[in-house]
């Protein structure tokens, strides 16, 4: 959409940290001796990276044409920083994922809404809860074509043990 209303630069410029705009020009950090000023090509690649910022980069066609940006998510710089939650969290406990989907499970919830809700797909919502029926803390049933989960009295102990 960028592309399309001429704003490809304010786009790159928002998504990587180490360029500017200068002049209606796009200034890169230069691979070369040369200037570093490119041009927005009509299409970009935009490649999302769970890595800290220092990763990000970019591609160009060896003449003056940004082909592609590599940048970081916002905010998976914590995890590259040592920024953890805190040592009485359930998220440190069991993990992000499974906090929430245990936090979620106040009510009945089918896998496909936990793996929603995750922005995951089904087989990363099944492992995920694999594990906290081995721990006791969900239980699953197959209501027809649907995996209902609930939360145990355990997981639910747990939870309010972490919630005060």
């Amino acid at each position: 959409m960028a592309l399309a209303h001429g704003a490809g630069a304010e786009l790159i410029v928002q998504r990587y940290p180490y360029c500017e705009v200068v002049d209606d020009e796009l200034l890169l950090p230069s691979h070369s001796s040369e200037s570093g000023r490119v041009r927005v090509g009509a299409s970009i690649l935009l490649h999302p990276l769970l890595a800290p910022v220092s990763a990000s980069g970019w591609t160009d066609d060896y003449a003056d044409v940004c082909l592609a940006v590599r940048y970081s998510l916002p905010l998976t710089w914590r995890a590259f920083e040592g920024e953890q939650p805190p040592s009485a969290s359930l998220e440190a406990l069991v993990g992000p994922q499974r906090a929430k989907i245990l936090l979620r499970l106040d009510r009945a919830a089918t896998a496909g809404e936990l793996a929603e809700m995750l922005y995951a797909g089904p087989s990363l919502a099944s492992h995920h809860l694999r594990v906290l029926e081995a721990a006791g803390l969900i239980t699953r049933a197959r209501e027809g074509r649907k995996v209902s989960v609930r939360r145990t009295a355990r997981g639910t102990e747990l939870v309010a043990l972490y919630e005060r």
